[in-house]
């Protein structure tokens, strides 16, 4: 089933692409014509647009199915830095790209917040997904995540304060995979 369903959403990818492609060279040639008449039916910017819109497309979450047990994921190329990613409830799981001819993979799960001393109950994550975005609700905490050129960057938002005016939250991942040991730095900002 999941085979089915990425197929033809790699192929809807090609025509739409194709039909791109046939549409840009008739642009140009209403371009190229010398008739007076000749109306301009796009802006100046309007292939620039589409340029950009193809190639951020490429970093979209796509909805998919387990060929093992019928459990529904997320997945999306980082095409740029050549891995593949795939959400399920569990966590995220990340893996080379078929043409990298690597054997590696690399997964993170949120297992708890702290704030304080006080450990918070994290309600089943619910997934979400817009484009190349997607997040996992947990109440008042979003776990999220952006998949673009420059890589797969993770986030939390936490949308209530604690009443205490608490100075310390603790957020603890998960790490898995065959790659633990070459792991080397985890970036860290706070806004």
């Amino acid at each position: 089933m999941f085979n089915l369903l990425y197929t033809h959403q790699f192929i809807s990818k090609k025509i739409i692409l194709a039909l791109c492609m046939v549409l840009l060279s008739s642009v140009s040639i209403a371009k190229t014509a010398s008739n007076e008449n000749t109306v301009n039916l796009v802006s100046d910017s309007w292939l620039d647009d589409v340029k950009k819109d193809i190639q951020a497309s490429l970093y979209y979450f796509t909805l998919g199915q387990s060929k093992h047990n019928n459990d529904t994921h997320y997945s999306a190329a980082n095409v740029a830095n050549g891995y593949q990613t795939k959400f399920t409830q569990q966590g995220l799981s990340i893996t080379p790209s078929e043409s990298q001819n690597a054997d590696w993979s690399w997964g993170l799960s949120l297992d708890s917040i702290t704030v304080d001393t006080k450990k918070l109950a994290l309600s089943s994550g619910t997934l979400k997904v817009n484009g190349n975005q997607l997040e996992y609700q947990y109440g008042d905490i979003t776990e999220w995540y952006i998949n673009n050129q420059k890589g797969l960057e993770q986030g939390f938002t936490i949308h209530r304060a604690s009443s205490n005016n608490s100075k310390l939250t603790q957020i603890n991942l998960n790490i898995n995979g065959n790659t633990l040991s070459k792991l080397k730095k985890i970036e860290t900002k706070i806004y």
